[in-house]
């Protein structure tokens, strides 16, 4: 009943939208960037939408909705996502990305954003498409990035950009399991329609007919052959999806097996949105009231006004560089022992170029004779160890210690 009450206020069907939408993914899709398009090339007849699903629902749209196609490319040319001369259109990415960090070069990460950007620059008033991708900037700066350690495929995916970027062969396993060494070209993502799964794909040059296949990233073997073979045009692709990585030191190519820990965190309701995110593997949250009542009942602790509660199973330093990030609204209140080592990376940052709790100035009288042998093991400190600070910042430092060990004392 509730549904029915307010969906007057949900936004209406925009289908003029529907097919800007459409011709922007079609673009991408057909991998026509840069290039300029005629009017005509978007008309139902054409066969510009016949790699999309839900190509019926489009062409219908377009054969029951007088002159949609026009006020289509009226909300493109309004909106300035597509560059327009003449009655012909044009997708420049150059322009999309010249005030960001991270471009995006990816044909289809670009289709599947294109929905969202049309309507964010279409609803709010004064946006630009510059605008947008300035949001995703941060987004892979201080979430994506981070959360690099949690993609399962990252290494080979590293491997093969390595390889590529240096001219190197990358080893597969063939359908026979057997390995062989190809030349890769780039990674793409590909959606299986049965599950609606993204999978990431390797198209690579086969070294035996120099044919153009595909393979699943996950049959790539970490291991290296240096290849003198020339980079062509063929075997490298400058529109590669992944910015390059560089000055990695070795590393052994056998995976390593963490440690993972079970942790629970108790943190502020202001954080609440960055632990949406999931920066920690295999997390569950607790804000409703429901959900505290189940928390309580498992992890038998109260909880507390405005806080909420989260588990999580994650390595230690990952837990540790969680918590540090969101001081002083987040602590940790299993295992208790992970707090001392919290404090522990305060006191080592400190004691690395100062004294947290300094020794008297030589101007100051000593009214305690036993200050005679505090003294001289200050001299025996290394030299880095005695450089001094202002006594407010010695104060600041000392005060965030000893709030952590008097927040630790109330945890339970």
């Amino acid at each position: 009943m509730s549904d029915e009450k307010y969906s007057k206020y949900l936004p209406k069907e925009n289908k003029s939208y529907a097919i800007a939408n459409a011709i922007i993914e079609s673009i991408c899709y057909h991998n026509i960037i840069n290039k300029h398009l005629p009017i005509s090339t978007f008309d139902s007849t054409t066969g510009f939408y016949d790699w999309n699903d839900e190509n019926t629902e489009i062409l219908n749209i377009m054969e029951n909705s007088k002159n949609i196609l026009k006020e289509a490319t009226r909300v493109i040319r309004a909106l300035k996502i597509l560059v327009s001369e003449k009655r012909k259109y044009i997708l420049s990415t150059n322009e999309w990305f010249e005030d960001t960090k991270f471009s995006i070069h990816d044909n289809i990460v670009l289709k599947e954003l294109s929905q969202i950007l049309l309507y964010y620059v279409g609803n709010c008033r004064g946006m630009t498409y510059n605008d947008f991708f300035k949001k995703l900037d941060f987004l892979i700066e201080y979430v994506i990035k981070p959360a690099i350690e949690h993609n399962e495929s990252f290494e080979k995916e590293r491997y093969v950009i390595d390889c590529i970027n240096s001219a190197e062969e990358v080893l597969i396993l063939d359908e026979d399991n057997n390995e062989v060494f190809v030349v890769a070209i780039k990674i793409k993502l590909s959606r299986t329609s049965y599950n609606n799964k993204v999978e990431k794909i390797l198209i690579y040059e086969s070294d035996e007919d120099s044919s153009v296949q595909e393979v699943s990233i996950d049959r790539v073997v970490l291991k290296q052959k240096v290849s003198n073979k020339e980079v062509t045009s063929s075997s490298f692709n400058p529109m590669l999806s992944y910015k390059t990585f560089t000055n990695y030191e070795e590393q052994e190519k056998k995976p390593k097996k963490e440690k993972f820990v079970d942790v629970v965190i108790e943190s502020s309701t202001t954080l609440f949105e960055y632990f949406q995110m999931l920066p920690l593997k295999s997390m569950k949250t607790y804000a409703t009231q429901e959900e505290l009542k189940e928390f309580h009942q498992k992890i038998e602790h109260k909880p507390k006004d405005n806080k909420f509660y989260i588990t999580a199973s994650d390595t230690e330093e990952m837990i540790l560089s969680t918590v540090l990030h969101c001081l002083p609204y987040a602590r940790i209140l299993k295992p208790f022992e992970l707090n001392n080592k919290l404090i522990q990376k305060f006191k080592d940052y400190g004691e690395d170029f100062i004294e947290i709790c300094p020794s008297p100035t030589p101007n100051e009288p000593s009214s305690n004779s036993n200050d005679k042998p505090k003294k001289e093991k200050e001299n025996n400190l290394p030299k880095n160890s005695k450089t001094q600070m202002s006594k407010e910042q010695q104060e600041k430092l000392n005060k965030e210690v000893e709030n952590i060990n008097k927040d630790n004392d109330k945890l339970f």
